[in-house]
Formats: C-alpha cells, sequence, structure tokens
C-alpha cells in the first residue's frame, strides 16, 4: 500500500478507515468530569444520500461504542437510504435541506442546532461541510 494510502496515528499504521474508527474510540479519554455521560459526536456532512462517504459514516453509526458515544449526525442538503440505516443503529439524523435555503439561512440553522443538541465534538466531512 502506498504511503499516500496509510494514515498513522501515534506511531502506529492503520491500513482501513474502520481501523481509525475502532483506534478512535478506544484511545478516547472521556474528560474527568462527565465520565457518567456519554460523549456526544456529531457528524456534519453535505448529504447523507448514496456514496462511499455515506457508506463510511453508516460503519461508524454500526460499529461505535454505544457506552461510551452517541451519535449525531447531519447532513446539510439531501437524505436517503444511509440516513435511514444509520437510523436504524440508534443515531440521531437531521437535514439542514441546503437545496432549498441560502447560507445565511443554513449557517443560522446549524448555529441553532448546536446550540440545542450541543455535542462534545463536531466531525466535518467533505469540503463543504467544513
Amino acid at each position: 500500500m502506498s504511503e499516500l494510502k496509510r494514515s498513522t496515528i501515534r506511531n502506529e499504521v492503520i491500513e482501513r478507515p474502520t481501523e481509525a474508527v475502532r483506534f478512535a474510540v478506544a484511545h478516547h479519554e472521556p474528560p474527568a468530569n462527565t465520565t457518567n455521560k456519554l460523549a456526544s459526536i456529531c457528524h456534519v456532512n453535505m448529504s447523507l444520500a448514496t456514496g462511499g462517504l455515506e457508506r463510511l459514516l453508516v460503519d461508524f453509526s454500526r460499529l461505535h461504542d454505544t457506552e461510551r458515544f452517541q451519535l449525531q449526525f447531519v447532513a446539510l442538503s439531501d437524505l436517503g437510504v444511509p440516513a435511514e440505516e444509520i437510523r436504524q443503529y440508534g443515531s440521531t439524523v437531521t437535514s439542514m435541506k441546503f437545496g432549498r435555503i441560502g447560507k445565511w439561512t443554513l449557517l443560522k440553522r446549524l448555529r441553532r442546532y448546536f446550540r440545542e443538541a450541543r455535542p462534545d465534538i463536531v466531525h466535518t466531512h467533505n469540503t463543504y461541510a467544513h
């Protein structure tokens, strides 16, 4: 495997995305003052319709440690089959419906969502979500 396709975390080589997820989960230490609270992680993606990245997000929902983490997924635009699969694994899915609103309205909706949901970690995927 070429060096460009491999990622190194703490000097350990991760070969596949699911290994990276398992590694991150295994090495996460909750803050000392919230050990009885699940860490809330919000994944933000352009869409949750069909695609390779969307399949990875389904895997995140399926494979995460439900005793330590609560996952939320936000699609800036469309929902599809992957969104339904994520819901079946017990995670919340929200669409901001970006295709029907402007950028300023999208930003206001995201701000309102984050204030209400109060995730501990926000993980953005793909270029537009950054």
